[in-house]
Formats: structure tokens, C-alpha cells, sequence
């Protein structure tokens, strides 16, 4: 991609360039101060973005990953693991496929060795590993991400969840049923983390937990706790009137921790044999730890 062309692909509508691929093609003028710090979407300006061609690094170059001949190529296990690697450092990653690829009857044509090898090789399984990739991994529509490339990170143009409004993509929002007002809709993110706290630590009935930290997100895992059958639910914070109220939503006791130690006070609060606080350990087996200063025991985030 080259910077003249940028003003003719935003005249003719497009959205989006995707023919970046780092260390292949040198330095990109285009994306000088655009280049996104995580994700693979850079703001162009002008309602135009660029897409960049996933990569992996190997003995200090790029190796490009994000689909065709490589995809083909590469055994599938190989190929998996360079996406999850990619996933985890990058956060976000683009497939592409030609779709001559997924036909392994198309004419032969007359070319080198290298040519019909890079071309023709692995055809007739291309589909079938496309199907596993689909299973393995979930995706979307690029138009999706482009309507929201920031992945909820600020930028300049859309300062963040502190803002008393933000504009968020189609595919990041869920329609409310008639019958629940804003008001309850606002309570479905803490819940959902909630729970998946407690699906993380693996909570069974009548195991005894310790929350640190009675915010939003605290108060929905005491919930979930209760549901679940937990028999003591400690819920402890730095500010005692938060712990207090979380003894209203299903905490069977509150921890003041600005001037308490968790860890005795937990003993004390739920039952000598509690399942985090038994003697001889220094730190709880189960916590949700959201924000309690100077502690470094095991956590669920």
C-alpha cells in the first residue's frame, strides 16, 4: 500500500485496505503514528482503515499467517498454534483464503516445480481444514471489527468508558427484551463475570469462600455463590461499609480489610475449617481478587 493511493480508495468507498504484511514490504508511511498498540486495525482517517496481515515471528523475521498458502501448507497443528499465539499477543487475528483454494478440480496449469507445489499442494484438504478452523476458533465479519477497531480501548476521537456517552459496533451490542429497563440490562456485564468466577474456581456445594474486593463484580460472585450452595461466603474490601452491604446481596459475613487481617479475620467470620482459611495457609485456596493492595494469593480476574 502506498500513500497515494489512500485518497482514490476512500473516493471509490472503501472502508478498508488489508495489503500490509510487517517485514515483507519495509516501512509503511501510511501507518507512521497509526499503528494500533495491540490489535491488527489502524485508523487511516477519513473513514478508512488498514488491516494488517497477521504474523509470526521466527529466527527474528516475519513470517506471515494469515491464511492461503501458508494455511495450506503448514501442518494444521502448526498452523493453530501460531494463531493462538498471535491471539494472545495481539488480541485480534484476520484470515483470509482465495477461493481457488477450496477447488481442488480446477485446471493445471504448466509451471515450474515451485509454482505447482506452492499452488497446487494440499488442495483436496483445504475445505475440511477450514471446517476445523471454524470449530476451533470463533469469528466475525471484518466489517464488524472495522466498525469498532478500537476494541473498547480509547482513542482520541472516543475517550472511553468514563465518558457520559461512546459509540460502540453493532456486534458489541446485545437488544434488551421489552420487559427489562436499562436499568437491569446494566446488571447482565457484572453478572456474567460473576459467574464466570465461580465457574473458574470450580465452586461445589458447601465450599466455604473468601471475596476480596465488594464492588460490582464481588457482590454478583457472593451472589453466584449462594446460588450455588456455598456454606460461607466472606466477602472482605478496604471501605467496611461495601463489605457490610454485600452481606445484603448473599455474603454470610463482611470483612473490614483497612485495618483487619483477611486472612484471620476469615477464620473467625466463617468457621474454623474453612476451605480458604485453614491453618497453616497464608493466603485463601478460593478468591476473586479485584483490588486489595499488597495481596498475592490466588486469583480469578
Amino acid at each position: 500500500m502506498t500513500a497515494w493511493a489512500l485518497p482514490i480508495l476512500r473516493a471509490q468507498g472503501f472502508l478498508y485496505d488489508s495489503s500490509y504484511f510487517p517485514g515483507a514490504y519495509g516501512p509503511a508511511p501510511h501507518l507512521a503514528g497509526r499503528a494500533p498498540a495491540g490489535g491488527l486495525v489502524a485508523d487511516l482517517g477519513e473513514g478508512l482503515w488498514e488491516v494488517e496481515v497477521p504474523s509470526v515471528p521466527v529466527a527474528g523475521r516475519s513470517v506471515p499467517w494469515g491464511g492461503s498458502g501458508y494455511f495450506r501448507l503448514c501442518p494444521y497443528a502448526m498452523f493453530r498454534l501460531g494463531v493462538r499465539r498471535i491471539l494472545r499477543r495481539r488480541g485480534q487475528f484476520v484470515f483470509y483464503l482465495h477461493p481457488w483454494e477450496i477447488d481442488p478440480n480446477q485446471p493445471r496449469l504448466g509451471t515450474s516445480r515451485l509454482g505447482r507445489f506452492r499452488h497446487y499442494r494440499n488442495l483436496h484438504d483445504t475445505e475440511a481444514r477450514l471446517r476445523t478452523l471454524l470449530q476451533d476458533f470463533k469469528f466475525g465479519r471484518l466489517i464488524d471489527v472495522v466498525d469498532q477497531p478500537h476494541t473498547m480501548r480509547a482513542t482520541a476521537g472516543l475517550t472511553g468508558a468514563y465518558a457520559e456517552y461512546t459509540r460502540v459496533g453493532a456486534a458489541a451490542t446485545l437488544r434488551l427484551p421489552e420487559n427489562v429497563s436499562f436499568q437491569e440490562g446494566a446488571l447482565v456485564e457484572p453478572l456474567a463475570v460473576g459467574l464466570n468466577a465461580v465457574a473458574k474456581a470450580r465452586l461445589e456445594p458447601g465450599d466455604s469462600v473468601l471475596i476480596v474486593g465488594a464492588g460490582p463484580v464481588g457482590v454478583a460472585v457472593a451472589l453466584w455463590c449462594r446460588f450455588f450452595g456455598a456454606r460461607h461466603i466472606v466477602v472482605s474490601d478496604l471501605i467496611g461499609r461495601r463489605a457490610e452491604r454485600a452481606v445484603e446481596f448473599g455474603a454470610t459475613a463482611a470483612i473490614d480489610a483497612s485495618d483487619l487481617s483477611i486472612p484471620a479475620a476469615s477464620a473467625t467470620a466463617g468457621s474454623q475449617d474453612c476451605d480458604g482459611c485453614d491453618r497453616g495457609r497464608k493466603h485463601p485456596r478460593k478468591s476473586t481478587h479485584l483490588h486489595a493492595p499488597g495481596w498475592s494469593g490466588p486469583s480469578i480476574q
